[in-house]
């Protein structure tokens, strides 16, 4: 199976945006948090944070996968 160079592109693209959203948080300009029912709002920056990278290191994954796949 030879991987699309349209579908590489997207995967790329995701990656871009993904890693585009991650910055604000990175570098405290921005945070997320969530409150449930009466409780105290809480912190969870650092989770969402985690979360992203592991999505970032996914699309590298399948990327990496995509272009050995790829014909020249």
């Amino acid at each position: 199976m030879v991987a699309s160079n349209d579908y590489i592109r997207r995967i790329e693209m995701e990656l871009e945006r993904e890693r585009s959203d991650l910055e604000p948080f990175l570098s405290g300009q921005m945070h997320i948090g969530e409150r449930r029912g009466n409780e105290p709002w809480r912190d969870t920056t650092q989770a969402w944070i985690a979360s992203r990278k592991r999505i970032i290191a996914t699309y590298e994954t399948i990327l990496e996968a995509l272009r050995k796949r790829q014909v020249p």
